[in-house]
């Protein structure tokens, strides 16, 4: 049995959010593009509106690393959920089929409405998202077998690979590939502060959810058996936890594309730090999630300027390894 490295939470959280203000603060001012310090000061206390590279740090670089911070925070909650409701480390919204049932349904919409307004755009990821969940648990309860993670695990990425063919599927047929890829490829280099306020809510409203359920989560992680025991109604804690993932994970994929692996390796990381009581580690993972994010676009924008790299390609090439460890324990990698 693995252990891990304790400290109090109290002290993880405060030397973590300290983190995420530093890194923040470096998300304004850096940047694929060079833009010298008075000035990026000179835009934040008296934008003039007109000059470039004031309107790049106010319209471009803020509302980036506030997508970060919301999207990374959230993908990160509905991670730990996952885990603690599933009893799988493995569990991931990635993993799950619920990032690419939200990426088919955008990719539908792209195809059919090009000029789709984004607040339905969130309502599609949402409706995509809830169709690949209810495909993966609902193939859990065919011929009444028992719960296996495992097989929970495979399910997910059955229907990952069947929403992924047919949004490619849909790129091909419609001449929308270039877009579609750009997207699928995952970032928040496109974010602007008016998507911000249509979708920045609903995230801030579903991390408190999540929040608010982690005691029940911690709850659901113990098993069946022992949840009811304690007086936990388990299939409506379920559904609630389910409800709040698909709300974080479909509002991210929306606002950032499908960026795998964050919910599976921010959790890990907390959960070496301070245990795996889920009362502290969604809230942990939150910060984390937010931390990373934002130093993972910050190694996207500056890796190779002035171009780009997709931060959803930062991810994959460091999640890949430690799933592919996590495999080979069985899922047993932090136990």
């Amino acid at each position: 049995m693995r252990k891990t490295v304790k400290i109090k939470p109290a002290f993880y959280m405060i030397v973590i959010c300290i983190a995420v203000v530093f890194a923040a603060i470096l998300s304004v001012f850096l940047g694929s593009t060079k833009i010298p310090v008075l000035e990026v000061l000179q835009a934040l206390v008296s934008p003039d509106g007109t000059s470039h590279a004031h309107l790049a740090v106010l319209e471009l670089r803020i509302p980036r690393t506030i997508g970060d911070l919301l999207v990374g925070a959230a993908l990160a909650c509905a991670g730990a959920m996952m885990q603690g409701v599933t009893r799988n480390p493995l569990a991931d919204c990635g993993l799950l089929g619920i990032n690419a049932g939200a990426s088919f349904a955008l990719a539908l919409c792209l195809g059919v409405f090009s000029t789709m307004d984004f607040g339905w755009s969130v309502l599609a990821s949402m409706a995509g998202a809830t169709v690949a969940a209810l495909l993966v648990f609902g193939s859990m309860r065919v011929g009444r077998r028992p719960f296996d993670t495992g097989r929970l695990v495979l399910a997910g990425l059955a229907v990952s690979m069947l929403f992924t063919s047919l949004a490619q599927a849909i790129s091909l047929f419609t001449n929308t590939g270039q877009d579609l890829a750009f997207w699928s490829a995952g970032g928040v280099a496109g974010i602007r502060m008016e998507q911000l306020k249509i979708v920045g809510p609903i995230l801030l409203a579903g991390l408190v959810w999540g929040l608010l359920l982690a005691k029940k989560v911690a709850v659901l992680s113990l098993g069946e058996e022992v949840a009811q025991g304690l007086g936990v109604p388990v299939k409506r804690a379920t559904l609630q936890c389910l409800a709040a993932v698909l709300l974080m994970a479909a509002c991210s994929v929306a606002l950032a594309g499908p960026i795998a692996f964050v919910g599976l390796l921010v959790p890990y990381i907390a959960r070496f730090w301070i245990g795996p009581s889920y009362e502290t580690l969604i809230p942990a993972s939150m910060v984390t999630g937010a931390l990373f994010m934002v130093v993972a676009d910050l190694i996207s924008r500056v890796v190779n300027a002035p171009s780009e790299t997709p931060v959803g390609l930062i991810f994959a090439i460091i999640g890949v390894p430690v799933f592919v460890a996590l495999a080979r324990k069985g899922g047993r990698g932090f136990e």
